[in-house]
């Protein structure tokens, strides 16, 4: 599917899980898929697994200005 939301990884590139991005965001599961699928926040597919730019959820920890 495309996704205009593209972010670049290097191999320095942190990945969070789902469930520490839950910890950092205080969000719930359903919630943060609607983030993904708003183009809130950039996932990254590695296989089966989800994960999430360290820098994005940061980002969005950040107060709106």
């Amino acid at each position: 599917c495309a996704n205009s939301n593209i972010v670049r990884l290097t191999v320095t590139t942190k990945l969070l899980r789902v469930n520490e991005v839950l910890d950092r965001l205080a969000i719930s599961r359903s919630t943060l898929y609607e983030l993904t699928k708003a183009g809130r926040l950039p996932v990254v597919r590695l296989g089966r697994a989800t994960r999430f730019p360290a820098e994005a959820v940061a980002e969005l920890m950040k107060p709106a200005s």
